[in-house]
């Protein structure tokens, strides 16, 4: 009989390493493929479900300043606390050999997360570099954002379920060079027949201005600067100062440089005065 009894206590042990195994393995394939702002919260539900727990909270960051990564369930007073790193889990339920095998994959899957969306960590506070991410199917309709996005783009154009307010046409040019979009820059890959943005403010070129994106719009289409004038109503000096303004900013001096530029960028025309 003991030796019965050993047999089966090796085997839930069994049992339980290889639901560990398969849970780390969602978490690694969830870092990789995951959008930040959505990795921590997947990832404590993962672990939450498979160590029963009531609730759960992911902090980074230095002990006296973290940050919340997500928190998950109920809050107790007194919940058990493991740190790993700069990482600390509060948890609600306990502390058993589940989660204590679990977590370091957790984080280990986040520095994956980290590092396939080009983020950096910054140590001192928990931030990361000012990106948003963001998946759109074929049409360009928004499938997940997180916070940053939507910020970035503005809610009428980032939120989940709108479509993106310039259209994504896939090309090596697109690939290496991204577009921009209302002094955005927007990063794009291909995943599977949709796209992953990343976008961030663009800190090449100083901002255009409103009118300074009519008029190289309607440059960039052959128009002469008296027919912008006409167009604009402003006179053709005034379309020259704009135009060389633009010159100045971009570094360029010829106008199929900037007819170039122009067709690299979403051809929409700011709000913003």
């Amino acid at each position: 009989m003991p030796a019965d009894r050993g047999t089966v206590r090796a085997s839930d042990q069994s049992l339980a390493v290889d639901a560990v195994g398969r849970v780390s393995l969602r978490l690694y394939r969830l870092g990789s493929q995951s959008i930040p702002g959505r990795f921590c919260s997947d990832a404590l539900r993962l672990i939450a479900d498979a160590a029963d727990l009531a609730g759960l909270r992911w902090l980074y960051g230095k002990r006296a300043d973290p940050t919340l990564l997500a928190s998950l369930g109920t809050e107790t007073a007194s919940p058990a606390r493991v740190r790993i790193r700069l990482h600390e889990f509060l948890i609600d339920g306990g502390v058993d050999g589940t989660v204590k095998r679990l977590l370091p994959h957790a984080v280990n899957a986040w520095s994956v997360n980290q590092r396939v969306h080009g983020l950096t960590p910054a140590p001192r506070n928990g931030s990361t570099e000012a990106k948003g991410h963001a998946l759109v199917d074929e049409n360009g309709k928004l499938l997940e954002a997180d916070e940053r996005f939507t910020a970035l783009l503005g809610d009428e154009h980032g939120a989940v379920g709108r479509e993106l307010p310039f259209a994504i046409h896939w090309s090596d040019r697109l690939r290496e060079h991204g577009l921009l979009f209302r002094g955005v820059h927007v990063a794009v890959t291909r995943r599977g027949r949709g796209f992953h943005l990343f976008a961030k403010p663009d800190q090449r070129y100083d901002p255009l201005t409103r009118r300074e994106w009519q008029v190289i719009a309607e440059v960039a289409r052959g128009r002469t600067y008296a027919q912008v004038g006409d167009s604009l109503s402003m006179s053709a000096s005034t379309v020259a100062t704009h135009v060389h303004a633009v010159y100045r900013k971009l570094d360029i001096s010829r106008r199929d440089a900037l007819v170039e530029w122009v067709s690299g960028q979403a051809q929409r025309v700011p709000d913003e005065a």
